[in-house]
């Protein structure tokens, strides 16, 4: 209410001077905050009333990842819908929020798919099994159409568009696609491509090794890492967390010792007051977690910490005090965290030590 009145307040005051930012615009940022702080509930009805003032696709996919970390399948692929069929502008900017949701809503369907067969199993009569089944096949359907006709676009973008840092995301994007369909090779190559086209994007080394991270590819994933670590354009602060990551994965794997000794380095210089300087300690066995439990002050602070004690009971043999950990990250619902990512997946396929075998579509 504050806001609007506001924003009422500044268009009297200053009708040939609007606000460069529309209500709209403060609504989604603010409910884009809370989704970072992993308060999803005020997320939503936050940015529900983004939407009635202007319906935008960046509102239509926030509220869609939402519904998606959920298992909220159905109401996701209906938001992404929705954006899809309000995308207006140029055909660049459409195919862009094309490619862009691609990956989330081809998974959306294909979860929803299972959901539908899951049901059909269930079901008591057959008329209703076979609607169920012939459902899920619809799904299964759209979601590989969506693959060809954005992997088609995303070449396309790539031919089209100069901006190094947008074709690096497209790139990205474009890998996501390849690793659902099963064409890991290609997928590796799309996330080099994007880190040699835009070295200076630091969001793509975050998202190439937390994805092959998760995946078990500790090659692919150190690769990257180097590469990071080289770059004085990202900060220490992604350092750092690609450093845990790397760290966990190399000694689940148990990996020659000499490779993670630039990690190793970096963790030991990582001293500061900051939350992460004292995730590092945790991480060096320099501090307890009974230790770090009390000054963990906020909930995404929690979640992490609980996050990397979970990684250390996993390599101890303690999976199952590890999933009650996870289970709790699940519910803090802090679902703009990489942890928070990883730790669905591993409770749905197990922790990697190895490469997995992707699935073919």
């Amino acid at each position: 209410r504050y806001l609007e009145r506001f924003h009422r307040l500044a268009l009297r005051l200053w009708p040939a001077k609007p606000l460069k930012a529309s209500l709209a615009d403060v609504y989604f940022m603010l409910g884009r905050g809370l989704y970072n702080e992993g308060e999803i509930g005020q997320a939503i009805t936050t940015l529900n009333k983004a939407l009635k003032l202007k319906q935008s696709p960046q509102v239509y996919l926030q509220l869609a990842e939402i519904h998606f970390w959920r298992a909220q399948y159905d109401r996701a692929v209906k938001r992404f819908t929705h954006a899809h069929r309000r995308l207006k502008g140029g055909s660049a900017w459409r195919a862009y929020w094309e490619l862009r949701t691609a990956p989330l809503i081809a998974r959306a369907r294909g979860r929803f798919a299972a959901q539908l067969r899951q049901k059909a199993r269930l079901a008591s009569d057959t008329p209703t099994r076979i609607q169920l089944q012939r459902a899920a096949k619809t799904e299964e359907a759209s979601a590989t159409l969506l693959r060809t006709r954005a992997l088609h676009v995303g070449k396309l973008l790539i031919a089209n568009f100069r901006n190094n840092k947008l074709r690096a995301e497209i790139l990205v994007h474009i890998g996501w696609i390849f690793w659902q369909i099963g064409r890991h090779r290609l997928a590796v190559q799309s996330f080099n491509a994007a880190l040699d086209e835009a070295p200076n994007r630091a969001s793509t080394y975050v998202d190439v090794i937390s994805f092959l991270v998760m995946r078990g590819y500790f090659d692919e994933a150190l690769d990257a890492y180097h590469r990071a670590l080289a770059r004085p354009e990202i900060s220490e602060y992604l350092k750092a967390y690609c450093t845990f990551w790397i760290l966990d994965l190399g000694r689940r794997a148990k990996v020659d010792p000499d490779r993670l000794v630039l990690a190793e380095v970096f963790l030991k210089h990582l001293k500061g007051r900051q939350w992460f300087h004292q995730l590092a300690r945790f991480i060096r066995g320099d501090v307890s977690y009974q230790a770090l439990s009390p000054r963990a002050q906020t909930k995404g602070q929690r979640a992490e910490l609980d996050f990397y004690h979970s990684m250390r009971l996993v390599r101890q043999g303690k999976v199952a005090a590890a999933r009650k950990l996870w289970r709790r990250i699940v519910d803090s619902e802090m679902m703009a965290f990489f942890e928070y990512k990883m730790v669905r997946r591993y409770l749905e396929r197990g922790v990697p030590s190895k490469p997995e075998k992707p699935k073919r579509k």
